[in-house]
């Protein structure tokens, strides 16, 4: 199938393996007791109306490269793959709702979802040498 594609540079560049994976007809077998420990942001636990909710609390460059990747994704597999496609739409808007609602530098963040999306809808992929000021 190929290697992994290399301007994901970070994040969704597993998921898009698997998604070609998949589509070349090879299972993905999924390992519930294997555990691989390595940092996803810093989570942080809110309480809200009885429930508990998560979030990932990234970096807003972070964010960038996850909603970037995620376009990339979603153009390349729209028609091969739609309902992975609409399942992860699905986990971005929620993630959104988190970020607005839970987290600490929402603006900044949303500043640079929203370029990470514009980005990947022009195909703009690869590492980004500054979002600071992006």
């Amino acid at each position: 199938v190929g290697d992994f594609w290399d301007e994901l540079f970070i994040d969704y560049v597993d998921f898009e393996f698997c998604l070609r994976c998949r589509l070349a007809g090879i299972s993905i077998v999924i390992l519930p007791n294997l555990c691989i420990k390595h940092s996803i942001g810093t989570p942080k636990a809110f309480h809200f109306f009885g429930r508990t909710f998560f979030t990932s609390s990234h970096s807003p460059v972070r964010r960038y490269y996850l909603f970037r990747n995620r376009i990339a994704i979603y153009k390349r597999y729209f028609f091969s793959a739609p309902t992975w496609v609409f399942g992860d739409i699905s986990k971005s808007v929620k993630d959104m709702v988190k970020i607005i609602l839970l987290e600490s530098d929402s603006k900044n963040n949303l500043r640079l979802i929203a370029q990470g999306i514009r980005d990947g809808f022009i195909s703009r992929l690869g590492k980004i040498q500054d979002k600071k000021n992006a």
